[in-house]
């Protein structure tokens, strides 16, 4: 970003997940986008979409050779969506937030037109984001602390973004 953002009622930070901290299967979640909302695409919405998701097991994403799954990997990604209600993320949605709990759990990523979907796992990149963060913070100057904020935020065990 160019410059920070102010936050504000509708602007927030969120939590992160401490490092490989796992969501159970049957967990609900809350998936929010602006991709269609219908799997034929023919609506997609002028307000965005937000909806309550079940998190699966990892079965229910097989990694069968040539099924729709081949690519899951259980350690970076998640099984999120039931096929029993429909609910789950669609196209557009990509790059949106899974929350359990007031943390940032998942990132909508991909899957095929029936739930569930598959999401990137936060948990499992906790400390590259840290690293990141903390790579790219501004170099101090002679007297001034620089980002005692964010090193705090980068200390702590819910790290917040």
């Amino acid at each position: 970003m160019a410059k920070r953002a102010k936050l504000n009622r509708s602007v927030r930070t969120i939590s992160l997940p401490r490092a490989s901290q796992r969501v159970e299967a049957g967990a609900t979640c809350s998936v929010a986008g602006w991709g269609g909302t219908r799997t034929d695409w023919t609506s997609t919405p002028a307000r965005l979409q937000e909806v309550d998701v079940l998190v699966m097991q990892d079965a229910a994403c097989p990694t069968n050779t040539y099924g729709p799954y081949r690519y899951y990997n259980a350690s970076t990604m998640m099984c999120v969506g039931d096929p029993k209600t429909g609910k789950d993320s669609w196209k557009g949605d990509s790059g949106g937030p899974l929350v359990c709990r007031n943390k940032a759990q998942g990132i909508v990523s991909w899957g095929p037109p029936t739930p569930p979907g598959v999401y990137t796992k936060v948990s499992t990149f906790i400390p590259w984001i840290r690293a990141t963060m903390k790579r790219l913070q501004p170099r101090a100057k002679p007297g001034i602390a620089a980002g005692a904020g964010a090193a705090s935020l980068l200390s702590s065990g819910d790290a917040q973004m």
